[in-house]
């Protein structure tokens, strides 16, 4: 766990905005995220690719009787895409619990991207595999038109 003066450190680099919310949707888990709301498979799978089933915001994760890692998702807000990654967490059990139960603060950036969670008393940083993208390749972001 990292402290808050370190987070204060690092999050001007981030350029991010506070914004509190409260979660308590129902039913969000890795197949139904929101109730009666499945994610396509093929969007769990890459998510769980691409995090290799830890938690993005404590970094833990185990393995099933079979094998394969268990995380659930987390939809940060139901009223936007269901589907896109910037609204979906790769999370633990604990921290699941957490967001559905507890209230938390939610730290974005300028480019909708989660940041830092504080869950009860504890600041979190937030894995988002956009860190990871080399510098000479252009983050970006398209919509396509409604019909």
């Amino acid at each position: 766990m990292r402290n808050r003066a370190h987070l204060q450190h690092a999050l001007p680099r981030c350029g991010v905005e506070r914004v509190l919310s409260t979660c308590a949707a129902e039913g969000q888990s890795a197949v139904a995220p929101t109730a009666g709301e499945s994610v396509p498979a093929a969007l769990l799978k890459l998510l769980g690719a691409v995090y290799r089933g830890k938690c993005q915001i404590t970094g833990f994760g185990f393995l099933t009787s079979a094998g394969s890692p268990y995380f659930e998702l987390h939809l940060l807000n139901p009223e936007l895409d269901h589907h896109h990654p910037k609204n979906l967490l790769v999370v633990c059990p604990n921290t699941r619990a957490q967001f559905k139960y507890g209230r938390t603060e939610d730290l974005y950036d300028a480019d909708g991207w989660i940041r830092l969670v504080k869950l009860g008393d504890e600041d979190h940083l937030v894995r988002q595999i956009i860190d990871d993208i080399h510098g000479k390749f252009r983050k970006e972001t398209r919509f396509l038109p409604a019909d």
